[in-house]
């Protein structure tokens, strides 16, 4: 449980932190007028503002954060198999027993 709780704050955290660098950039091209590679205006205005290897950051923290979530997915549907199987023993015991 501790790991879902990890991945699904890094998932969160890379998706804020993407959000936050591509405004900030999107804000800060809107004003520029010129721009020295062909990567686009965007691109430039991340390199500029110095958000680019924020912006590599932020994909990297959700892919790993996703990871961590699909990996542990996995684990988390045993457990509730497993207890899903409990609940109807259980269920099939008070049936015989009060009906």
């Amino acid at each position: 449980m501790k790991r879902m709780l990890m991945g699904g704050f890094l998932l969160i955290g890379g998706i804020l932190l993407y959000v936050g660098t591509a405004i900030a950039a999107a804000v800060y091209a809107s004003n520029m007028t010129f721009w020295e590679t062909s990567d686009g205006r965007f691109r430039a205005a991340l390199r500029e503002t110095g958000g680019a290897w924020a912006h590599g950051l932020a994909i990297g923290l959700a892919v790993i954060g996703l990871a961590i979530l699909v990996y542990e997915s996995r684990f988390f549907i045993g457990i509730i198999r497993r207890y899903s199987d409990v609940v109807k023993e259980r269920s099939a015991e008070f049936d015989r027993k009060y009906k």
